[in-house]
């Protein structure tokens, strides 16, 4: 059982709460918010936590309140299984080929470069009822086909599948979802089967033609474009293409907003999953390189509200944000993954003993001799160990539950075990999501406007930024002594207000313009002489929230301590 609530920490002391599996973020909250929830948040009781703290009965009751509003209890593990159950989840991924019909120049398999191999339909068979008999309790269930090749070069053995898996899951009383990943370099009439009989069908398009046909040429070269053009309409016939995959190089990085746009005019898919490309597979011989982390949350982050405003779901590290898991996918153990040469893997990215990785996701074969599915289970147990709680650096990470230790493949590749976490991808997970959670608690707080009352770090943040406009308009720069003369004007002004109020002035200056006033008034002139010394205690450097509770705590121990000595007197 982990606890939902979340403590961002900021660079300004300030911090923010959030609860990704609610979607609950605070808006900014001072430091001791933070430590309370933190302290909540690893099973201390709120009112402890905060009668430890000693804050300010003010405070009190809106602190107890923002972390109840945040917190909640859940249980982790999405997956019913246990580490030791010899049984897989609900998704069966079948790789009925190892050709391609396309030679992409970052190809994590190196398709049609290995020895080419069609998956044969006693194995496809034996898989399935394997599968079955190994599987999750209750559906639905999932039968998906993927590469490393394209899995419509065996479309006998794909079109048997999905028939043959469809009768035995109706067989259980079950629902079986099917979903195929492919790069749309296929006839008419297969396109149009894929269409009548797949529920969820992922197309890789890298953009506009001039890209595509670069990254993604045919085996002789030409182009690929017009063929994925022809299947997208055939698939958006019945609506099953589901999600556009591009790959993002240093070739097309700086045009993904066109590229969106042109994903738009050409289909109406509603899911776009954009994939920085990886050093991996025919990435050497291409000379394609891996894009930087840096440039590529940047280019995402200006893409992202023109996504919304065409109707498309990005995926690609922004979709953490709404992530609440111990594993980061499926690969931890969960998947059945087999292979057009009978090795079985719990990731679709390692089907061959020479990937990365391999002597952990390998969890298997299938016997010729014996035409029998053999698993090593204890290497699946091994794989469900694979959480952040046992990833050093992920344990006490803000967004563990968000990430998860992310990719198993990406850390493989870089540090040669699954066991670990790709640093690089972690610096950019971590960005893209606290600038989100930021972009979320700014929205509340806007959203709330003058309804919710300010905590004082608040307060002082927002005259900070009224100093800082005002200081590129006015004709000189401000010091100090001209700040404190400013100040003196405003106690003046407010001198005259509350006089007048009183009624201390001769009564023919009731009705004179320079001297009417009320209530308003004399409350925003006690608001300019904060904003006065807020801009002190910046030139000085001083923290004037802390400086604040220090002068009141020293006043109420002399008041303590007078207290007592006239009581001995």
């Amino acid at each position: 059982m982990d606890n939902m609530l979340r403590v961002l920490w900021l660079d300004n002391q300030e911090c923010v709460l959030f609860n990704s599996f609610e979607k609950k973020t605070s808006r900014r909250c001072p430091a001791f918010v933070g430590r309370i929830a933190e302290k909540v948040g690893s099973g201390e009781k709120i009112e402890n936590a905060i009668d430890a703290e000693n804050i300010e009965n003010a405070y009190r009751k809106r602190t107890y309140d923002i972390i109840n509003q945040i917190s909640g209890k859940f249980n982790l593990n999405k997956f019913s299984i246990g580490q030791h159950d010899r049984k897989f989840n609900k998704t069966l991924v079948l790789c009925p080929c190892s050709n391609c019909n396309l030679r992409c120049v970052y190809c994590s398999g190196t398709a049609g470069e290995k020895k080419n191999e069609l998956m044969d339909w006693i194995l496809a068979k034996k898989s399935i009822d394997y599968f079955i008999e190994h599987c999750a309790d209750n559906g639905p269930y999932t039968l998906q086909f993927h590469g490393a090749g394209e899995p419509l070069l065996n479309f006998e053995v794909v079109k048997k599948s999905v028939l043959y898996a469809k009768e035995r899951f109706a067989g259980k009383g079950q629902k079986l979802f099917t979903r195929i990943s492919t790069n749309g370099v296929v006839p008419s009439k297969i396109a149009k089967w894929v269409a009548q009989n797949i529920d969820h069908v992922s197309l890789s398009l890298d953009g506009f033609p001039e890209i595509h046909n670069f990254q993604r040429p045919k085996i002789n070269g030409s182009s690929s474009y017009e063929n994925v053009l022809q299947t997208i309409k055939e698939l958006e016939t019945t609506q099953v293409l589901k999600r556009v995959n591009t790959v993002v190089t240093a070739h097309n990085i700086d045009k993904l907003e066109e590229i969106l746009k042109h994903i738009r005019s050409v289909s109406q898919v509603k899911e776009l999953r954009l994939l920085p490309v990886s050093n991996c597979g025919r990435c050497e011989k291409s000379g394609i390189i891996e894009v930087d982390s840096s440039i590529f949350e940047k280019e995402l982050n200006k893409i992202i509200p023109i996504a919304k405003s065409l109707n498309i779901k990005l995926l690609s590290l922004i979709e953490q944000v709404d992530y609440f898991t111990e594993y980061y996918c499926g690969a931890c153990g969960f998947n059945m993954c087999v292979a057009q040469n009978g090795n079985i893997s719990t990731c679709v990215e390692v089907l061959d003993k020479n990937d990365p990785g391999s002597d952990e996701l390998i969890i298997g074969k299938f016997n010729l001799e014996l035409k029998k599915i053999e698993i090593d289970w204890n290497k699946v147990a091994y794989l469900r160990t694979r959480t952040y709680k046992n990833i050093k650096g992920c344990a006490t990470c803000t967004f563990r539950t968000n990430c998860s230790g992310s990719c198993l493949v990406r850390a493989a590749r870089k540090n040669g075990t699954v066991m670990s976490f790709d640093k690089s991808q972690c610096r950019m997970v971590k960005d893209v999501l606290t600038k989100h959670f930021c972009k979320m608690s700014e929205k509340m707080t806007n959203e709330n406007g003058q309804n919710h009352k300010l905590f004082f770090h608040e307060a002082i943040r927002i005259c900070i930024d009224v100093i800082k406009k005002f200081d590129k308009i006015n004709q000189r720069k401000w010091t100090v002594e001209v700040a404190m003369i400013e100040l003196m004007k405003q106690v003046g002004d407010l001198s005259k207000y509350l006089m007048s109020y009183e009624g201390y002035y001769l009564i023919n200056r009731k009705n004179h313009p320079n001297y009417k006033t009320s209530k308003d008034a004399i409350a925003n002139e006690l608001a300019d002489l904060i904003l006065g010394i807020v801009r002190i205690a910046a030139h000085y450097n001083i923290d004037l929230e802390e400086a604040f509770r220090k002068a009141r705590n020293d006043e109420i121990g002399y008041i303590k301590s007078s207290i007592t000595q006239e009581r001995k007197i």
